[in-house]
């Protein structure tokens, strides 16, 4: 049976929590928020949905009929009305892109004061042990003066004249020793005092801390009622947008309505979903192909074979190669990401990400448009029922009749003999209750099996054939330059990185998906119950195909690797949250069976 939950044990392997608080309130708040918010989803409303009596109707298309300038007239309110859904559009779009942005800005102050608090508190720890080691040693010192220095010197010396250079000598030596433990001594109450210092410090940027906590979750909260408004707007703005378009084609065409002509707005809006998945597929395709070239350019550079081409991806000629190799022989060739070459994949590397075929971008100030919503996952059909068999036909009696014959003559009836009485027969004796037999004991549920690829039944890898080049922990952040948390694993594969489809590792409900602007850019958090959500960030432009409410299986494509925000190249990163606190995604990940060198 697939889980719908990440398995316990996992969770509990390596966790996040400087002073056992920071982000449990902060995202466990934030989730309830997001169910409320869900919740209020299914009967919200567009913001402009009162001005829909606006709208022309196709009682408004049949009044036209054999009016031509009445016609064209409404085909250009027809057009107007659609450029006007495609502004408001863009403005709940940019409401919601706002609100992401405040949140990212939010997110990122409150890594930075986790980090400062946890170095306060480490610095505080460290002080107050040296502290405590130094006034040891100075303790061990007064002790071996108070062994070597017993009883009063005169008395010694007049009971032993003979021991007076070993008296001044061993007097001296104390007073050495004396001298040793007082500067220990006031070493000891300095390293205290520091150590205290640093402690009030650590508890200010703890409360400190608290307040950006809530102010990152009021953010949170707001982005994700933003964007639950903006999606809604989309929805009733792309089905009112088809249905204005199918009343263009009669008017355009000069002719009478038809009844195919009222569910054409149905037939309209669901070859824009395809069109959308379509754009959404060839994007993705020329970003791994773009990536692809960068990737062999990177390696030709650095002497290396090129790699394999990803799939979906057309291997480069040999004309093409020698392009490359004329390019890098010239000096002209891009240089790889500094931070790990892209064909020797490393577990240590300090980058945000390799193999990046987009330019890093600085994060941009104006609107980022939404990606187009793709289409409600459909339910299995269910099995058919099995054909009952009908009952044979059973053969009807027939009824004979006999030719007629006479009566009999009539007999006299003679008396029957009365039957003897019968004898009673002896009263059975009651059988035993049969003994109730054992209830027997419930089998123990089956574990999950894995997949023929290993991996555990309702799992999948994040990005197929990955591989990590930034792991979990603190680090110097490549773009920001502070000591922060790393919250997450940065995956990359090695080639075609970019606009590579992003699995979702677990089913579970989206509860954000959009802009952050600075750190994460395009963000995706899937609640996988329990308490855990899976991040991930830096999604292309255009690449979220998920939206927040939306349930989604085990290893659907959520989105599309990009490098927005703040990221050196294209590259996945994949984080894994449980009742507030950032785990380390890798023992979680091994746990059901996904492995990444």
């Amino acid at each position: 049976m697939t889980q719908l939950t990440p398995p316990r044990d996992a969770l509990r392997l390596t966790r996040w929590n400087p002073l056992r608080a920071p982000w449990r309130v902060r995202l466990a708040g934030a989730s309830i928020a997001v169910l409320g918010v869900i919740g209020m989803s299914a009967v919200a409303v567009p913001s402009w949905a009162a001005e829909a009596s606006d709208f022309a109707s196709w009682d408004d298309v049949i009044a036209a009929q054999n009016d031509v300038d009445r016609q064209q007239a409404l085909i250009d309110e027809i057009n107007g009305q659609i450029a006007e859904l495609d502004t408001k559009l863009q403005d709940a779009t940019g409401r919601a892109n706002a609100a992401g942005s405040e949140y990212g800005a939010a997110a990122q102050k409150l890594t930075i004061k986790q980090a400062e608090v946890t170095r306060l508190q480490e610095e505080a720890d460290n002080a107050r042990a040296t502290a405590e080691e130094t006034r040891d040693q100075a303790g061990q010192l007064a002790a071996a003066m108070a062994n070597r220095g017993g009883g009063d010197p005169s008395l010694t010396l007049f009971m032993n004249p003979q021991r007076a250079d070993d008296l001044l000598s061993q007097l001296g030596m104390l007073s050495g020793l004396a001298e040793q433990t007082d500067g220990i001594y006031a070493e000891a109450v300095d390293q205290q005092e520091t150590a205290e210092q640093l402690a009030a410090q650590a508890t200010t940027a703890a409360e400190e801390l608290a307040d950006i906590e809530a102010d990152a979750r009021t953010k949170y909260d707001a982005a994700v009622a933003e964007q639950v408004a903006a999606q809604n707007d989309r929805d009733a703005a792309t089905s009112q947008r088809a249905e204005l378009q199918a009343m263009l084609i009669p008017l355009q065409e000069k002719r009478n309505v038809t009844q195919a002509d009222y569910t054409n707005g149905q037939k309209i809006l669901k070859q824009q979903e395809e069109d959308t998945r379509k754009a959404q597929a060839a994007a993705s395709l020329e970003a791994q192909r773009v990536s692809y070239i960068q990737d062999v350019e990177n390696a030709i550079a650095a002497g290396l074979e090129p790699p394999a081409p990803p799939a979906g991806i057309d291997p480069l000629s040999e004309a093409d190669l020698a392009a490359i190799r004329a390019k890098v022989n010239g000096g002209t060739a891009a240089a790889a990401p500094s931070e790990t070459p892209a064909a020797a994949p490393s577990a240590t590397a300090t980058s945000e990400a390799t193999n990046s075929a987009e330019p890093t971008e600085a994060p941009a100030e104006t609107a980022v448009p939404m990606p187009s919503e793709v289409p409600t996952l459909t339910a299995s059909p269910a099995p058919s029922e099995t054909a009952k068999p009908e009952p044979t036909p059973t053969a009807t009696p027939v009824e004979t009749t006999s030719p007629e014959l006479p009566a009999p003559e009539p007999v006299a009836p003679v008396e029957p003999a009365p039957a003897p009485e019968p004898e009673p027969a002896p009263a059975p004796e009651p059988a035993p209750a049969p003994e109730p037999a054992p209830a027997p004991a419930p089998e123990p549920a089956p574990a999950p099996e894995p997949a023929s690829n290993g991996i555990m039944a309702g799992y999948a890898a994040p990005v197929e054939g990955g591989y990590i080049t930034d792991p979990f922990g603190m680090r110097y952040h490549p773009v920001y330059h502070y000591w922060a948390l790393h919250t997450g694993i940065d995956i990359v594969r090695e080639s075609g990185t970019c606009g590579t489809p992003i699995h979702a590792a677990t089913s579970g409900v989206v509860s954000y998906a959009g802009w952050t602007d600075v750190g994460y850019g395009n963000y995706i958090v899937i609640d996988i119950g329990g308490g855990a959500q899976n991040g991930y960030a830096h999604v292309m432009d255009g690449g979220i195909a998920v939206s927040v409410g939306q349930h989604v299986n085990a290893g659907d494509v959520i989105g599309y690797i990009g490098t927005t925000g703040a990221s050196t190249g294209c590259h996945l990163h994949f984080e894994v949250m449980s009742n507030g606190e950032f785990m380390d995604p890798v023992p979680w990940l091994n746990y059901v069976g996904v492995y990444y060198s």
